[in-house]
């Protein structure tokens, strides 16, 4: 830690890229706190694209300085945030409000912002949140009520992951958030529980989709994937496995006119059922996508 605050503050180097990881590191709150203000210097603030900071014990006291000091990033890109995760029961962090013109890029990890005001962000990642449907959901709910407020509009790619048990507690919440992404193209999940209910919403909501990877899916019906017709412009689609019914998954409704390639994971398939799919320029069948 030490030797991080000698560089910060004598070093004239005009640093584009920034990762400052404090999980592991043993020393106290006050060192941690040396060396992060040192980091959002303002003539630290005006050179980064890229900044990516993981921070250990008592990560909140941090949020209002970095919610001062992203604002003041002239020419950053790429914001990565990982909080560790204090209270089990929620990853909401009400100090933090991150607001940026030029940000193309957020990864949340263990943290849920109450601001998120990036007219420029393309791409959102929020991954090891406890129950991100219901944290968003009541963002938005909050943001409904106007004591809230992130800009989801300009996201075209999202990607949401480790949420293993949202699908114990459905949330209608979720569908407000889908709404607010009306021009998404790309969608991942990863070691995250899809219901039918919600991948029949999304389906419906976000019809600019050019790509869906699903991890799993809480299967009602075989014909689950006759939801994925709703998605014209579809050109890639995986899913890796499916609990609930173990009936084999049907193509056979299935209409997409631009799909091009497909990946599945270890599931019980009607693989006869692909030859209404077309046209498929490759298909893979894995245990792992």
């Amino acid at each position: 830690m030490h030797a991080a605050v000698e560089i910060l503050a004598h070093s004239q180097r005009p640093y584009r890229k920034a990762h400052l990881d404090l999980q592991q590191t043993l020393v106290n709150s006050v060192q941690n706190y040396a060396v992060l203000c040192k980091l959002l210097e303002p003539r630290w603030l005006r050179s980064l694209t890229v900044l990516k900071l993981e921070l250990g014990r008592e990560s909140w006291m941090f949020a209002e300085d970095i919610s001062d000091a992203v604002p003041k990033m002239d020419c950053l890109l790429e914001l990565h945030l990982r909080f560790t995760e204090l209270d089990p029961g929620t990853n909401e962090c009400g100090t933090l409000k991150l607001t940026n013109a030029l940000l193309q890029r957020l990864v949340l990890n263990h943290v849920i912002p109450f601001v998120v005001d990036c007219p420029n962000m393309r791409k959102l990642d929020i991954a090891h949140c406890t129950d991100v449907d219901s944290t968003i959901g009541v963002l938005g709910m909050a943001q409904r009520v106007g004591s809230s407020w992130w800009r989801l509009e300009p996201v075209k790619e999202l990607c949401l992951a480790d949420d293993l048990n949202s699908f114990f507690r459905p949330n209608v919440s979720m569908e407000w958030f889908y709404q607010q992404i009306p021009y998404l193209r790309k969608l991942h999940f990863n070691d995250y529980t899809l219901t039918e209910t919600m991948l029949r919403f999304i389906c419906g909501s976000c019809v600019q989709l050019e790509e869906l990877i699903l991890s799993t899916v809480l299967v009602d019906t075989p014909n689950v994937l006759c939801h994925l017709s709703k998605l014209p412009r579809l050109r890639k689609f995986g899913i890796c496995e499916i609990i609930g019914r173990r009936e084999p998954l049907t193509f056979a409704s299935v209409r997409l006119p631009k799909l091009e390639e497909l990946l599945l994971g270890r599931l019980p398939l009607d693989w006869q059922s692909l030859a209404s799919v077309q046209p498929i320029s490759g298909a893979t069948g894995s245990a792992n996508m």
